[in-house]
């Protein structure tokens, strides 16, 4: 037998490893080549109180495709009260089931839920301030708090706790002002009520004040944030059960939101004709035409120069939380920790 010389050995061993290299590359090129796998069309529903400028953000992510981008189909169901925990129970009951559902909230609503068994968790704020304010107009002489000693005013479901804390931390004692609940519903039952005489005053967000003054009715303001009061009037929450089972839909719907909150900051006016040419006829006459003006006296509290938009500050949730236990309106014991997740906006914001 010939013996095949040691040259020809190497020639044909180094010829034998291109080739699989070559096989190898053109498998690896092939494969990265292979788009992934889209992610599932999934149906989310997302609960929101009446229709107003206070949910620019969401009405951006809508008008830019940021939920499609995501592949969420996504139905925004509209209930005056939405975030009021005693009057409305169909937002709070539709998250229970633990679907894809999402609502939207205030913080001092979401401790006390927690507090009754609920597994509720706020994933981002719509706003990093609390807009809520003590509304009313010049004739009522009310510009200070001790203003509102002797006068009624009106609280509408879901501020009624912000607004205990509000009393308390200004040195106003509760029962020496006539606090009245809402009986109608709507911006403009809560304006004729101002205007008939009804109340002295109202609990009404800042936007609302100055559609008020744009509308040529003039308001005075007194912000709650301005006295040291710190809580979230939007958050948007959803269930624990959700944020366990399918973390991937709870994060690309947190995506598309906060896409929209950063657009808003950028283009303010496009979203407001947006929201005016969907929903204008739902809101009152005197609205319509002040939407520009209510969408710009909401940036700065969506983005303020120390966080970014839709974060949450833990300090925030604790504050609330203590405020809450002192003055009786949660029992003592409660995690606020337990009450939100901050990670979703931080994989976003590190993406």
């Amino acid at each position: 037998m010939s013996k095949i010389p040691q040259t020809r050995l190497f020639t044909t061993f180094v010829a034998i490893s291109l080739a699989v290299g070559l096989l190898s590359a053109c498998k690896n090129k092939d494969e990265s080549d292979t788009p992934p796998t889209e992610e599932p069309v999934v149906n989310v529903q997302l609960y929101l109180g009446a229709p107003q400028i206070e949910y620019a953000g969401i009405y951006a992510a809508i008008s830019q495709g940021y939920f499609e981008d995501e592949n969420l189909n996504l139905e925004v169901l509209f209930a005056i009260s939405a975030d009021a925990v005693e009057e409305n129970l169909s937002s709070y009951e539709a998250v229970s089931t633990g679907g894809p559902v999402f609502a939207d909230g205030t913080a001092e609503g979401m401790l006390r839920l927690r507090q009754s068994g609920t597994d509720f968790v706020s994933l981002l704020t719509l706003y990093q301030r609390d807009s809520r304010s003590i509304v009313s107009i010049p004739a009522k002489g009310i510009e200070t708090p001790q203003d509102l000693v002797g006068k009624r005013l009106l609280v509408v479901p879901g501020t009624e706790y912000i607004t205990t804390i509000f009393l308390s931390m200004v040195g106003v004692a509760p029962e020496d002002v006539t606090i009245i609940g809402a009986e109608g519903q709507g911006v403009d039952w809560l304006v004729s009520q101002m205007l008939t005489g009804a109340v002295d005053a109202m609990v009404f967000s800042i936007e609302g004040a100055t559609q008020m003054e744009a509308a040529g009715l003039g308001s005075t303001r007194i912000a709650f944030y301005d006295y040291g009061v710190q809580s979230y009037a939007n958050v948007v929450f959803t269930s624990g059960q959700m944020v366990k089972d399918h973390p991937d839909v709870v994060q690309r719907f947190v995506n598309a939101v906060l896409r929209g909150l950063h657009y808003v900051t950028e283009r303010p006016e496009e979203v407001a004709a947006w929201f005016v040419e969907n929903y204008g006829d739902q809101l009152h006459p005197l609205q319509v035409d002040v939407q520009d003006e209510a969408i710009l006296a909401i940036i700065p509290l969506v983005q303020t120069a120390t966080s970014q938009p839709g974060m949450m500050n833990p300090d925030t949730w604790e504050y609330l939380n203590q405020q809450m236990v002192e003055l009786g309106l949660l029992e003592p014991g409660l995690n606020s920790a337990d009450t939100y997740t901050l990670k979703f906006l931080e994989a976003y914001y590190q993406q």
